[in-house]
């Protein structure tokens, strides 16, 4: 990392406290935690015909699948020093009963913007087993990009389904101890530069490492072969700057094929920064989604066999030379010419029940937490109309959120679709993120065209840039790590320009959610463009 180790502590974590988890201790050998959980509070609800308890504790989710008991948990990364493995010894810590007068509420679907989840029915064989009878469990151990994280879960209640028996935990001490390993597993990304443990990991102080200044204008692009000659005034206005270009063209290629390029790329001496794939999914290929979202570009980002991701990546879905040329056009203007860096526009339909407008407010409070001069313009469906929210698209915001319902056409609560993109006339290019259903969303093949695509490839309009989802998905903490993530890079922009970069917000946000979060949305667009003020030259 550009940033040195104290500055990147205060990046992130603000000495080392998250939420309730505050770091009383961190070496190369071990990492003493304390943890705090909120008195619950245990509220009677109906699920169908009969009565259930849900607990409601502030910080904690249930991660559980539909039919589950709910129970709230939280989960952390952690950093492992080189050559050693995690062990978790507890400290100090207790359960206490709480009464329960019904069974523990279960989850009847997952959240989505499209209303269509399936609603699950109580799991018997789910209930009849205890869950928490650890209070911290190991669930992952991997690279994301050249750092070793570990996902540990904290289960702050203990629940006995099969005699309705619930105990928590108020207050915890634990020490993740370090013990050297004989057989050492390699990192796939070969170099230090791309270390990302240093803003996601409780123990970054001591674990982050500091980026080499050869690594971080690197850039990878894979385009399909009939863009060579369009792509060409895009790389070389980067290599005027500067910037290293690894270019390389594709024609009838699988997805293991392009993802060996991409491995190979990443195992170098010095690899890129982020990658570019350029084409549509029948010209570079897409990997198979799940449920609704049939095609998702995760797999790309994932060059070993655990489940972090380890690059940043971005697509640039175009057909032909006018849409590229147009998109290169917004991507260079972005880069170059003034905007307003200042001005985010938060968006949202009018269904509260989903929690859309609230949602949206929390994810701009937590940009402007790391970035207090931030100029939040708000523009929600529930309090001005459609024209008002389209004039504020047109007048120039740097970053665009939308909260709310949506179909393959667009945002349709606002209603910004397709077929309305001509009533925009912005002048200089946002990077949005969507939280709308299926914005991003193919069917078999890459027509017919979806919202996300047809925003970035107008022209003399539209986005620069748009995070979008390939499915129905929820995803509200998960924007809402990278409205925080965004906040706070703009207070390091001087000493760590990397984090700068959208595709590295993006790969940071995703390393701490879970599988919807890291496969729905996918970013399109250059993963090296700046959310802030530009970091090119």
């Amino acid at each position: 990392m550009h940033a040195l180790l104290g500055l990147l502590a205060l990046l992130f974590f603000c000495q080392a406290l998250i939420g309730e988890v505050q770091v009383t201790h961190q070496s190369g050998e071990r990492l003493q935690l304390h943890f705090v959980t909120p008195a619950p509070k245990i509220k009677s609800v109906s699920i169908g015909n009969a009565q259930a308890s849900k607990i409601v504790v502030s910080d904690l989710r249930n991660e559980l699948p539909p039919g589950f008991p709910e129970i709230p948990t939280s989960a952390y990364l952690i950093a492992i020093p080189e050559g050693k493995t995690p062990r978790i010894v507890l400290v100090r810590g207790k359960r206490v009963s709480l009464p329960l007068k019904a069974e523990l509420s279960f989850l009847e679907s997952i959240q989505n913007h499209c209303g269509s989840a399936e609603r699950a029915s109580k799991n018997k064989e789910a209930y009849s087993k205890t869950y928490g009878e650890q209070l911290f469990e190991i669930e992952e151990v991997g690279f994301a990009a050249s750092d070793k994280l570990a996902r540990i879960r904290f289960w702050p209640f203990r629940y006995q389904g099969s005699r309705n028996h619930l105990e928590w935990a108020q207050e915890i001490d634990v020490e993740i101890q370090f013990d050297s390993v004989k057989k050492q597993q390699k990192p796939v990304v070969s170099a230090k530069s791309l270390s990302i443990a240093s803003y996601v990991a409780l123990n970054s102080e001591t674990f982050g490492k500091p980026i080499s200044k050869g690594g971080e204008k690197v850039d990878l692009v894979i385009a399909h072969s009939s863009h060579r000659d369009t792509l060409k005034r895009y790389l070389d206005y980067k290599r005027s700057l500067g910037r290293e270009v690894r270019e390389v063209y594709v024609e009838k290629t699988t997805g293991l094929q392009v993802k060996e390029i991409i491995k190979s790329q990443y195992g170098s001496t010095t690899p890129p920064t982020g990658t570019l794939l350029v084409g549509h999914i029948d010209q570079i290929p897409s990997w198979p989604g799940s449920g609704d979202n049939r095609w998702t570009d995760y797999a790309y980002t994932v060059l070993d066999s655990d489940d972090f991701p380890d690059i940043s990546l971005g697509r640039v879905p175009v057909h032909n030379s006018d849409e590229l040329n147009a998109f290169i056009d917004k991507a260079i203007a972005r880069e170059k010419e003034p905007r307003q860096t200042e001005n985010v526009l938060l968006t949202a339909g009018r269904d509260q029940s989903l929690g859309c407008p609230a949602n949206v407010t929390k994810v701009g409070q937590k940009l402007k937490t790391g970035m207090p001069e931030a100029n939040l313009i708000r523009k929600y469906k529930t309090e001005v109309s459609t024209q008002e929210v389209l004039e504020a698209y047109n007048q120039d915001p740097n970053i665009i959120v939308y909260d709310g319902h949506g179909n393959r056409q667009g945002m349709t609560e606002i209603p910004l679709v397709i077929a309305s993109l001509q009533e925009l006339k912005n002048r200089t290019y946002p990077l949005i993120l969507d939280i709308a259903c299926l914005n991003a969303n193919w069917g078999s093949q890459a027509n017919p065209r979806n919202f996300a695509e047809m925003i970035l490839v107008a022209q003399f309009s539209g986005a620069a840039g748009i995070m979008a989802s390939g499915g129905s998905g929820y995803g509200h903490d998960f924007f809402q790590s990278i409205g925080s993530i965004m906040g706070k890079a703009s207070q390091q922009i001087r000493t760590d320009r990397k984090m700068n970069q959208i595709g590295q917000v993006i790969l940071a946000a995703k390393l701490q959610h879970g599988k919807q979060d890291k496969t729905y949305w996918n970013y399109y667009g250059d993963p090296t463009s700046s959310v802030w003020d530009s970091t090119w030259e």
